[in-house]
């Protein structure tokens, strides 16, 4: 480039005809705290369609005909209160992004304390309910663990 009279820093780069990522993704971890958040996201809703579709209880019924074997799922044998229940670890899950979001908007960057409170109640939920839905809830807490980690290293 020596006669052209400029140096290797004043070249446009070789993204510079197809435009930037936003610099919100340009962002250490930005990309993780967003995956994260989705993956929790989808598992919610993941929880929800499994409790309204998969049977998780098995029965028989005897007749004078013979013997049948029935099947329920967790709404249709518990009622439309269970999905409520099921449906509760969207809450922290909605909570936390809003808080992330809200804290990148502004500015400020990490997760703050109430998001990572939000995540140890939903850990402890998690915990106390480990015998019947906690199992399957133990990776939402897990995910919104690593987004606020992630949103702590920008």
């Amino acid at each position: 480039m020596a006669g052209t009279g400029q140096s290797l820093k004043q070249l446009p780069g070789p993204r510079s005809d197809r435009g930037h990522l936003p610099s919100e993704w340009a962002r250490p971890g930005a990309v993780a705290t967003w995956i994260a958040l989705g993956l929790a996201g989808a598992w919610c809703a993941v929880l929800l369609v499994g409790a309204l579709t998969v049977p998780v209880y098995t029965g028989e019924l005897t007749s004078l005909s013979g013997t049948r074997t029935t099947t329920a799922t967790l709404v249709g044998e518990n009622g439309p209160w269970a999905l409520a229940v099921v449906a509760l670890p969207l809450i922290p899950v909605l909570t936390v992004a809003a808080l992330l979001w809200q804290r990148r908007r502004v500015g400020r960057f990490g997760a703050g304390p109430v998001a990572w409170t939000l995540v140890g109640v939903l850990w402890a939920f998690a915990v106390v309910t480990g015998f019947s839905i906690g199992l399957f809830v133990l990776p939402i807490p897990g995910l919104l663990a690593i987004a606020c980690a992630a949103a702590s290293t920008t």
